[in-house]
């Protein structure tokens, strides 16, 4: 079984490549194995934005402030993703 730290790379590796559904897939099994890991929420909260998929992103975003309230890069994130949606509207 791979570490969180070797998930993290592969998923970066598949992401460099091009392979954004490899690369979700990979985030999400660093997230599952251990829950309290900020950057793969943040690459995946990242990969979601990108994609449009921004309630999504805003969720992942908002629990990486919940664990890192000092996260200055995850509250500007959160706040591009909100004026996107309300963009939408």
């Amino acid at each position: 079984m791979a570490t969180t730290t070797e998930l993290l790379a592969q998923g970066r590796q598949f992401l460099q490549a091009g392979d954004l559904r490899q690369a979700e897939s990979i985030y999400r099994q660093a997230i599952d194995q251990d829950p309290s890991c900020l950057e793969g929420r943040q690459l995946l909260a990242t990969l979601c934005q990108t994609q449009g998929r921004l309630d999504e992103a805003v969720g992942h975003y908002q629990r990486v402030i919940e664990s890192k309230p000092d996260d200055a890069s995850s509250y500007n994130s959160l706040g591009i993703c909100q004026a996107m949606r309300q963009n939408r509207e």
